[in-house]
């Protein structure tokens, strides 16, 4: 049985697929406004030529795909480059990343958030962290210092109104526990009625400062605390005398052996409506990474963001 002839190449329509793939392949390697501009110079190279037109040479294509890929190169040092090699100036029109990050360095603002400066008489602390991608700014980072940190965690102090009074910023490696402790002075100093965190505030010295300064700590406790502390016998039956501090730690403890009752009772779950929904809001209005790579410049603008998100405009200067 004879084989059925292979059906021949279309030449025509397989050219025609390469230029539009070569085509495909330019627009994504040179991006807008390099693209444009080495458009509008070939546009008036090939004004009135007759015969073959010029076009953008594989080699450039390669080249510049290697430099972009080898190098993370942006478009506007993508369009350095290649101002190098044609000895001319290609506009960048749109903010690139490098001029953000540039440009906020050099802004100076007064930060509105401390918890010092809130009347928080009678009310309530609600605390919560959260997680952000450094994005460019992590690779950048660990280069320079040598360090893995590829995330921000951010601790956020609300109050009952759901506005934000303050706010610490760390890094992944960094426990929340010791964010609330930078802040427990001021907090002590508050005046407030309660702290309402989750169970990563739970640590003693914490629960007894508070209790010691007058506000209700509504944290929760880890289940081996509690179940520890549920039989233990009250200080008159004890042959050594307990001190304050433990008093107060077993108190915090029995308190939450019914945990519904205890959570209904002191309105724990508002924590979600007061603390993570500040979150949510923030993440959906600017999204989940930071820009900046130096440390003043992440603050300034994760300070930047909680005030837009508050709707406080800064007040910029010289």
């Amino acid at each position: 049985m004879k084989e059925k002839p292979k059906p021949k190449r279309d030449w025509k329509k397989y050219e025609a697929e390469l230029d539009r793939r070569a085509a495909k392949r330019a627009n994504f390697l040179l991006r807008r406004p390099t693209k444009v501009q080495l458009g509008k110079e070939l546009a008036k190279m090939n004004r009135g030529k007759k015969g073959r037109v010029f076009e953008i040479p594989e080699s450039v294509i390669g080249f510049s795909m290697f430099i972009k890929t080898s190098f993370d190169m942006t478009d506007h040092d993508m369009a350095k480059f290649l101002k190098g090699i044609f000895g001319k100036d290609i506009p960048v029109k749109e903010l690139d990343h490098p001029s953000i990050v540039k440009r906020r360095q050099y802004l100076k603002f007064e930060v509105p958030f401390d918890i010092s400066n809130e009347k928080l008489e009678g009310k309530t602390i609600y605390f919560d962290g959260t997680c952000m991608r450094l994005g460019r700014g992590g690779n950048y980072r660990s280069k320079k210092y040598g360090t893995e940190v590829k995330y921000l965690r951010i601790g956020v102090f609300t109050n009952d109104k759901c506005r934000v009074i303050d706010f610490t910023i760390g890094d992944e490696h960094d426990p929340e526990v010791e964010m609330i402790r930078e802040k427990l002075p001021q907090i002590q100093a508050s005046g407030a009625a309660a702290f309402n965190s989750d169970g990563i505030g739970s640590a003693k010295d914490i629960v007894v400062g508070l209790t010691k300064a007058g506000i209700t700590p509504i944290i929760r406790a880890s289940a081996a605390v509690v179940k520890s502390k549920r039989n233990a016998p009250p200080p008159e039956l004890c042959v050594r005398r307990k001190k304050e501090d433990e008093i107060i730690w077993e108190d915090y403890a029995k308190a939450q052996a019914d945990y519904q009752k205890w959570r209904k009772e002191t309105g724990y779950s508002m924590r979600w409506v007061f603390s993570e929904g500040r979150f949510s809001a923030l993440k959906r209005m600017h999204g989940e990474e930071v820009l900046c790579r130096t440390q003043k410049a992440i603050h300034d603008e994760i300070c930047t963001r909680l005030m837009l998100l508050e709707g406080e405009l800064p007040q910029f200067w010289a």
